[in-house]
């Protein structure tokens, strides 16, 4: 087994983040940092990863961070090995971007704020939990979702529209069975409400749990 590779970038004048995770990986853990300081006052890194497997590459410019894993391999499965835990400050708000496929994501993004979450390339098994949102923020999944659940904090509305059918799926407290086509739901208040989730699926989507959990710092 190979040792696991740490990188970290400092946060230096960065107001806001943009973090784009290119050419997909079988693990991801994305979380905010502990807000912990050095012996100096140092401010906690704009981001920092330990990466386990074939390495990618990692390109700083600003508060934009890519982190570029190559596209071609001869590996089966797809991208097998490619681990990845990423903490991100939330001294900013930041915009996420996913260009490859995944196996398996876990973002617990709580104590971050977040702009717009965009996955390309389809996932296996994605797991999102949401922070409290500031205006309308938009989540797009594109390629098709086996397992889905995405979490938000508790009266937060939220629209919802899956394109290209659905399996069982369950929104709070509404339980559907198979859905062909389009489906669309949305909060009783979201048309009206200023902070606000806006989901969108396209490609299909398997199984999915939408719920509420108590905002705040993850645990």
């Amino acid at each position: 087994m190979s040792l696991p590779h740490h990188q970290s970038i400092p946060l230096g004048a960065a107001t806001s983040g943009d973090l784009r995770l290119l050419g997909g990986a079988s693990y991801i853990s994305l979380r905010a940092a502990k807000p912990v300081e050095g012996p100096h006052g140092e401010p906690q890194p704009l981001f920092a990863a330990r990466f386990h497997g074939p390495l990618p590459e990692v390109h700083a410019h600003g508060g934009s961070v890519d982190v570029a894993y190559s596209r071609f391999h001869f590996w089966w499965p797809p991208h097998h090995g490619r681990e990845a835990d990423i903490a991100l400050t939330g001294a900013v708000p930041w915009r996420m971007q996913f260009r490859g496929g995944v196996g398996v994501l876990e973002a617990d993004l709580r104590a971050l704020q977040l702009l717009a979450f965009d996955f390309q390339w389809g996932v296996n098994d994605l797991r999102l939990v949401l922070p409290r949102p500031s205006g309308t923020v938009p989540l797009r999944i594109r390629g098709g979702v086996n397992r889905l659940t995405l979490l938000r904090p508790a009266g937060v509305p939220m629209r919802l529209t899956v394109r290209g059918g659905t399996g069982s799926l369950r929104v709070d407290t509404l339980s559907l069975g198979s859905v062909g086509g389009t489906l669309a739901w949305e909060s009783p208040d979201f048309a009206g409400a200023t902070d606000r989730l806006d989901v969108e699926v396209l490609g299909g989507l398997n199984h999915a749990t939408f719920g509420a959990v108590e905002s705040g710092p993850c645990a």
